[in-house]
């Protein structure tokens, strides 16, 4: 059978990046046609449900003859650089907060008065990953009623690092920013949580403007008071009353918005679910890449992983400017062709390598992609 003219679905993907100085972190997720958080921050839905035939399976893209659809993905960098974590521990802030125990523990004091305020820094800390305030297994959630004096305590132990004898021991530094690190994870990844369908859309404005404004006192060096701001954007998430983004039903914001990530930066990657299927007749399906748009080369730093979940086979991994057209299987093996029953779900998900070289280079980049399914 030959290719049908019109006959293609397309994801349209455009990665935008206002990288500053050296520190980034956070982590992220995203969810298909619903626009997120990376980095732990807002976003929104809006739009109409894609037209689907009767009996097609929620979130699914059919691809019928003569038939386009557009949808896209955007995301924007923070406009001021939060604090890093250790890249010895990742992206876990019980475990970046035992982490800074265990280092302060083998430190050894300038003088006895530092000696002091390191112990009572380690006191504070062991009191912030005291189980009691721990949910879930990822170490990033603490509980809505009774975590708030997690935050108290790194604060508390940020105080008494900063007592340390000055000129502080580069470690202060390195461990300083550890905590406040691990502090705005808890607070981001809350937002996360909360970003779709907020009962109460305003106090995830709210949770917003206080990431931003805890990420403005880090980057003064205001390192304390930066976790007051983390904490009332992990309050405010939490009021907020909303839902992760992680549904995969189909909708189009006006501008054909799949995906509407903000804040990237390094170490963040953000995922999106996408099911697409046949109709009318069996036949083969390709997955190819075009209209790559790219500002100081920020769309080759950016990779992609593209995989059927369907058939659990990767189709891409890579550059997300460098993927090649990929025929991809039916699920009765190589090369085959996809029935008009058989609706295949793929996971795209896009991710800023933490820790490249010359990552200030990408501050203020954009970057994007059309991914088209074509079908014969």
């Amino acid at each position: 059978m030959g290719h049908r003219a019109g006959d293609t679905t397309r994801v349209r993907t455009s990665l935008a990046s206002r990288l500053r100085r050296r520190m980034w972190a956070g982590a992220a997720t995203t969810s298909l046609l619903c626009a997120l958080v990376a980095g732990g921050l807002l976003a929104s839905s809006s739009g109409q449900m894609l037209p689907r035939s009767a009996g097609s399976p929620s979130g699914t893209l059919e691809l019928a003859p003569g038939t386009t659809r557009l949808v896209s993905l955007t995301v924007n960098a923070a406009p001021t650089p939060p604090p890093t974590p250790p890249t010895t521990v990742g992206t876990n802030a019980k475990a970046i907060l035992g982490y800074v125990v265990a280092q302060l523990q083998a430190t050894t004091a300038p003088d006895k008065p530092s000696a002091g305020h390191i112990a009572n820094a380690i006191a504070d800390l062991n009191q912030a990953v005291a189980s009691k305030f721990w949910v879930g297994p990822d170490g990033n959630h603490i509980d809505d009623k009774t975590g708030g004096p997690v935050f108290d305590r790194i604060h508390d132990a940020i105080v008494e690092l900063q007592a340390v004898k000055k000129p502080w021991p580069s470690w202060v530094a390195t461990y300083v920013n550890y905590l406040d690190y691990s502090a705005r994870l808890l607070a981001s990844t809350l937002v996360s949580d909360n970003s779709c369908s907020p009962k109460k859309p305003p106090e995830l404005a709210a949770a917003q403007k206080e990431l931003t404004n805890g990420d403005s006192e880090f980057d003064k060096s205001h390192f304390d008071e930066a976790i007051g701001h983390y904490k009332a954007a992990w309050n405010h998430a939490d009021n907020a009353n909303g839902t992760p983004c992680t549904t995969p039903d189909i909708t189009l914001s006006p501008a054909g918005t799949l995906f509407n990530v903000q804040n990237m930066v390094p170490g963040d990657s953000s995922s999106a679910p996408v099911t697409v299927q046949l109709t009318v007749a069996s036949g083969t399906v390709t997955l190819s890449e075009t209209g790559i748009s790219s500002i100081a080369g920020f769309a080759h730093e950016l990779t992609l992983q593209v995989v059927d979940t369907t058939t659990g086979k990767s189709v891409y991994t890579g550059a997300l400017d460098a993927m090649p057209p990929k025929l991809i299987d039916g699920t009765s093996g190589p090369n085959s062709a996809w029935s008009t029953t058989e609706p295949h779900s793929f996971t795209f998900t896009v991710a800023f390598p933490n820790g490249a070289s010359g990552d200030n280079a990408y501050q203020g980049a954009n970057a994007g992609a059309t991914f088209v399914w074509s079908r014969t």
